[in-house]
């Protein structure tokens, strides 16, 4: 399990996220993985989430790095100034959820 800054793309039910390190070679070694997003309330009547079973794979080049590189950058002011080589796109295959 490893937390990530992910951006969503939902026409292509994909969240893009920019790591490297252990997560993205594990990815890369296992390319099948779960997202799990929850909003938490203090009322656990109100609880609710989400969990994605996602495939992974690199993105390098062409328009989709360029799309998930505008995401990224929208999304989290850090990513502004940073220049990407690559991101690991995240393809949602199945989803669970509860409370929505």
């Amino acid at each position: 399990m490893a937390p990530l800054c992910h951006a969503f793309d939902a026409p292509r039910r994909t969240a893009y996220i920019a790591t490297e390190g252990r997560t993205a070679r594990n990815l890369m070694k296992r390319p099948t993985a779960s997202l799990a997003c929850d909003d938490y309330f203090e009322n656990w009547g109100r609880l609710r989430g989400l969990v994605a079973h996602v495939r992974a794979r690199i993105v390098r080049r062409g328009p989709e790095l360029d799309r998930a590189v505008r995401l990224l950058k929208k999304k989290y002011k850090q990513y502004r100034d940073y220049e990407f080589d690559e991101a690991i796109a995240l393809r949602i295959e199945r989803v669970s959820s509860w409370g929505l």
